[in-house]
């Protein structure tokens, strides 16, 4: 039997990679619609970020990080994305 903490993170990472995976495709669309700079790094923005958390488990469950070192590869590839959803934003041009 699951435990609930693990039930609920398991729920949990399946509705940030479904969510941001959706984000991936529709920034991904808009991409390949308008050829727009902008989109192809927000597209990829979104898609550091999915990584990230997935990451973030293997690392724990896989390879059997401790949490805080597992964590922050997830913390450094959000910051990264961010950093990528900034720059489509204000620095990438059409």
């Amino acid at each position: 039997m699951i435990a609930f903490n693990d039930l609920l993170l398991l729920i949990s990472e399946g509705a940030i990679v479904t969510l941001g995976g959706l984000l991936v495709y529709v920034s991904a669309r808009a991409y390949r619609r308008d050829r727009s700079a902008s989109m192809l790094a927000m597209s990829i923005g979104f898609a550091v970020i999915v990584v990230g958390s997935v990451i973030e488990e293997i690392f724990l469950e896989v390879f059997h990080y401790q949490l805080v070192e597992a964590h922050t590869l997830e913390n450094l590839a959000f910051a990264v994305g961010l950093l990528i959803l900034v720059y489509s934003i204000y620095g990438a041009r059409t």
